[in-house]
C-alpha cells in the first residue's frame, strides 16, 4: 500500500515489498496506533454477574455480528467482561486509550455511562437506557414479544403465563419491553391479566426452573408460557418434564432470541428470533 505523499519510484516499492515478505515483516500495531493516535480496537463491555460470562449463549452470535463488520474495515474487537456492579467509567481500557470506541452492554440503568459519554467516549449501548439520549442498538422489545404471545393464543390458549428474563424493576429497556409485549398480546385479544401467572428470571436456565416450578403449582397453572429469553426457557422445559408435562401437547412453550441450541432440544424449542449481524431484518416470529 503506498503512503500519501510518497515520492520513491514504483520498482523501489515492490523491492522492500518483496524485502518484507521475506523476511515475514508485521507493521507493529502499538507504534503504528502512536503514529495515528488511534489503536484500531473497538471495545465491548459485556455487563454480567461474575461467573456467568462463559455461560451467556447469545454472546458468541453477538461477537460474529460485531467482528463480520468491523473485520473489513481492519478493526478489531477486545472484549472486556464486567461485573454489573462495577462501574463502567473505571473500566481500565478506557482510561488507558486501549480503543477507539466503545460498545457497551446495558443490564440496568447506569449513571456511569451516560458520565463516561460525558467525558467524550465514543460509545454505542447494546440495549437502552431509557431517556438518556444515548446511541444504542437494539430491537423494539414489545414488538418483538407480542407476536409470540398471539402465537400462543392462535393455538386456543387463554391461561398464559409469563416469565421474563429480568426483574423489570432492576433491569434494562429489555426485560421491560418483553414483559409489556406479553401484556398488550392478552389486550388485544380480550384476554384478561392475572399477575398471578407472572414470574421473574435471572436470565438463567435455574431461574426459569423454579419460575415454572412456582407457576405450575397454583391450583389453575397456565396451559402456556411465553418465556421472555431461550436460557431461562430451557429451565421451564425441565421443570415441565419433571412434572410429567407433555410439551406441546400438555404445556406450549415459546421463547426469546433463537439461540443455536433452541433447535436441539427436545422438543425444539419456538422462539422469536433476534438479529445479530448487518444482512438479518427485524426479529420475526420462528
Amino acid at each position: 500500500m503506498r503512503s500519501k505523499g510518497a515520492t520513491i519510484s514504483e520498482s523501489t516499492r515492490q523491492r522492500v515489498l518483496a524485502a518484507a515478505h521475506q523476511l515475514d515483516y508485521h507493521i507493529n500495531a502499538a507504534g503504528q496506533s502512536l503514529s495515528r493516535k488511534r489503536t484500531g480496537t473497538i471495545g465491548l463491555i459485556v455487563r454480567r454477574p461474575l461467573g456467568r460470562l462463559s455461560a451467556d449463549a447469545f454472546l458468541p452470535p453477538l461477537i460474529e455480528g460485531i467482528t463480520s463488520l468491523i473485520g473489513p474495515d481492519g478493526l478489531r474487537l477486545l472484549i472486556e467482561p464486567l461485573d454489573i456492579e462495577q462501574p463502567v467509567r473505571n473500566v481500565a481500557l478506557v482510561r488507558e486509550g486501549h480503543v477507539d470506541g466503545l460498545i457497551v452492554g446495558v443490564r440496568e440503568s447506569d449513571s456511569t455511562i451516560v458520565e463516561l459519554y460525558g467525558d467524550r467516549v465514543p460509545l454505542v449501548l447494546w440495549g437502552r437506557i431509557a431517556d438518556s439520549g444515548l446511541s444504542f442498538v437494539d430491537i423494539d422489545n414489545t414488538a418483538a414479544a407480542r407476536p409470540a404471545v398471539e402465537h400462543l393464543i392462535e393455538l386456543g390458549h387463554r391461561r398464559i403465563g409469563c416469565i421474563t428474563n429480568a426483574h423489570p424493576d432492576l433491569a434494562a429497556d429489555e426485560a421491560v419491553g418483553r414483559l409489556d409485549g406479553y401484556r398488550a398480546a392478552l389486550g388485544a385479544n380480550g384476554l384478561t391479566l392475572d399477575d398471578r401467572l407472572v414470574r421473574h428470571g435471572k436470565s438463567d436456565e435455574m431461574s426459569g426452573f423454579h419460575a415454572m416450578q412456582s407457576l405450575l403449582d397454583q391450583d389453575l397453572s397456565p396451559t402456556a408460557v411465553f418465556v421472555a429469553s431461550d436460557e431461562v426457557a430451557l429451565g421451564a422445559l425441565r421443570a415441565a418434564r419433571q412434572a410429567n408435562l407433555r410439551v406441546p401437547s400438555s404445556l406450549s412453550i415459546v421463547g426469546f432470541d433463537d439461540l443455536p441450541m433452541a433447535r436441539y432440544v427436545v422438543p425444539a424449542l419456538t422462539t422469536v428470533h433476534v438479529p445479530h449481524g448487518k444482512s438479518e431484518r427485524l426479529p420475526r416470529r420462528c
